[in-house]
């Protein structure tokens, strides 16, 4: 297994964003499983202090977490002298930015004389991580503070502070939000590296009390397991002891209990305060990976190693629970010693099949993601998984030029089709709801196709960086209007909402059903390049027509203020298209001609 610094040079993807930020990122990527780690760094990244890195400010709806977190260095470690008159933040550079962003974020009255001096991009920013939090959509927050060296104690009375003054600010914006801080050091950030990579890292032997009987042993080609009840007061001990070590094999680990469709725990809850002598029979049980197993002596089977890879939201809400809650519970659980390497992974990939945060692998043998998956074969395109889910590595491996990730498809192809709220705030139910995977995924879809809208999506991320990345002096007020846009909450879907829906004035031909559109020759990298002039015509218009929409997470949930922004744009497309003739007739030269659907007019929006 690589090392985190083996790990991060290979990421020269992310070496743009300076050493700082670049750890920041590799860390949001796998606390989160960000598989588009460019596409978060172009749409969450904001620059609260001039002379500081970047902050990160990131909202997960669908897993209830969200954070705050600045990226610095600290000169040196160690608590202040008595009389030292050095100021602490002048030791940690970044921890100044993350104080600002917080008192923003979290409204904290009086927090910063230059509160009100801060870019447009952070308010906006802030605006957003606002309403989530009033919705409910976050139940758990994070400060990071993210650097190289070594843990400080500077930084961490400095992010301890920081929490202290916002607990009891945050009941006015979320009375069931926890906030934890973290310093993300490089032994810190090593740590949660090798937590990713070790299937097991609780080592010690563990005594399971055994029922009479004894548990029910199965066996199979190079794996043996024990199956047997356990009691919720014996599973709370074991969280106690070992915390999130104990869960270092699973995907997911402890979501919470937020009421969001896709998270079982608010109903865990439930059958234990109201019907705890039901749990064994509603709950599916626990299943835990070890390293070895001995015989029952004295009613206890010792096993020695332990990572729960399935039933982690059952132990983290069991873990909540009172004693005398715990006590009366029982858990099926099952424990499976496999030596096999693949084995023991295809064990946690199927284990976790049920679980509603992997709604991709729903989808993973269904036959039109098959069809796709040979078409994308015989293209010479990598990555596309068409739900399969890989381990972390596959996440926080350098992405190839011309890879495709399924869940970033389909969002592309949400917004691609009108549907850019979705894209934005619920990728996840294009794979869990029914209604929306056949809109997105229909029976007609092709590989060309996707391509077609996915090179979209990176040609916009691309234009972002570029922007971002321009020197100081060379970003007149025309170009922070474009990098102000893009900064806003679902800009990047709703930006390619609306250039799908100017395509019949840029080719000058009506286009009956855009589900038919691709380029001549469907290659990935060729496609970016394809839409990149398009691409800055439209952010040209967007900075004066779709800004409105994304100044808020609540406008741009509005569908008729995304409707009245839509018309604006593409009035002023057809301006811009009119001015570049020539730009725009050597995209059209690139495009498929339709086929004849004259017999089928639908959009794919509408063949679900």
């Amino acid at each position: 297994m690589a090392s985190l610094h083996e790990a991060l040079d290979e990421r020269d993807d992310l070496d743009p964003y300076g050493d700082p930020v670049k750890r920041m990122l590799f860390a949001a990527q796998m606390a989160f499983e960000v598989e588009d780690i460019q596409a978060l760094a172009v749409e969450h990244l904001v620059q609260v202090l001039p002379g500081e890195a970047p902050c990160l400010v990131y909202v997960d709806e669908e897993t209830g977490k969200a954070v705050l977190a600045a990226a610095g260095t600290v000169a040196r470690a160690g608590l202040l002298d008595a009389d030292s008159n050095e100021s602490p933040l002048s030791r940690v550079s970044g921890i100044a930015s993350l104080s600002h962003l917080v008192a923003q974020a979290l409204s904290l009255p009086g927090a910063s004389a230059t509160e009100s001096e801060l870019p447009s991009e952070v308010e906006a920013a802030c605006r957003d991580f606002g309403d989530s939090m009033r919705t409910g959509a976050v139940q758990r927050l994070e400060l990071w503070y993210v650097h190289s060296g070594a843990p400080s104690a500077v930084a961490q009375a400095h992010l301890r502070r920081l929490r202290h003054i916002a607990e009891p600010l945050l009941t006015g914006l979320a009375a069931a939000l926890r906030i934890e801080d973290a310093e993300v050091s490089d032994p810190h950030l090593s740590s949660w590296y090798d937590r990713e990579h070790s299937q097991i890292q609780v080592e010690d032997w563990v005594n399971i009390p055994c029922p009479e009987g004894g548990p029910l042993p199965q066996s199979g080609p190079g794996w043996d397991a024990r199956s047997l009840s356990v009691s919720g007061a014996w599973l709370k001990a074991l969280v106690t002891q070992h915390e999130e070590k104990l869960f270092s094999a699973n995907i997911r680990g402890y979501l919470g209990r937020n009421r969001s469709a896709s998270n079982i725990n608010h109903g865990i809850q439930q059958t234990i305060d109201d019907r705890p002598e039901m749990f064994w029979p509603f709950n599916n049980g626990i299943t835990a990976l070890v390293h070895e197993i001995e015989q029952v002596k004295d009613g206890v089977l010792p096993v020695r190693g332990l990572s729960i890879i399935n039933g982690a939201q059952t132990v983290g809400v069991i873990s909540k629970a009172r004693p005398e809650q715990a006590e009366r519970i029982q858990v099926t659980a099952r424990f499976i010693r496999c030596d096999d390497a693949q084995t023991v992974r295809d064990i946690i990939r199927y284990n976790n099949r049920q679980n509603p945060t992997l709604a991709a692998d729903y989808r993973s043998t269904d036959p039109i993601q098959n069809r796709l998956r040979e078409q994308f074969d015989e293209l010479g395109v990598i990555g596309y998984n068409g739900g399969r889910r890989g381990g972390i590595e596959d996440v926080i491996r350098r992405p190839g030029e011309n890879m495709i990730r399924a869940t970033v498809a389909g969002q592309a192809l949400a917004a691609f089709h009108g549907d850019p709220a979705t894209a934005y705030h619920r990728k996840n139910a294009i794979w869990e709801d029914d209604a929306l995977y056949a809109g997105v995924f229909h029976k007609r879809i092709n590989a060309p196709h996707v391509i077609f809208c996915h090179s979209l999506y990176k040609a916009v991320e691309q234009r972002a960086r570029q922007l971002y990345q321009l020197p100081t002096d060379e970003k007149t007020a025309f170009i922070e209007g474009q990098i102000g846009f893009l900064r806003g909450g679902g800009a990047t879907w709703l930006l390619i909402t609306a250039l799908a829906e100017s395509l019949d004035t840029v080719l000058g031909r009506a286009i009956p059903n855009r589900s038919e559109l691709a380029f001549r020759k469907p290659d990935p990298e060729q496609a970016v390049k394809h839409w990149a002039p398009l691409v800055e015509l439209g952010l040209a218009a967007a900075h004066h027509s779709l800004a409105n929409a994304v100044s808020s997470s609540g406008r741009f949930r509005d569908e008729a203020v995304r409707t009245e922004a839509l018309t604006a744009f593409q009035a002023m497309m057809g301006l811009f298209v009119s001015d570049h003739g020539p730009r725009c007739k050597a995209f059209a030269a690139q495009v498929s001609p339709l086929a004849d659907n004259s017999a089928d007019t639908t959009d794919q929006k509408d063949e679900a």
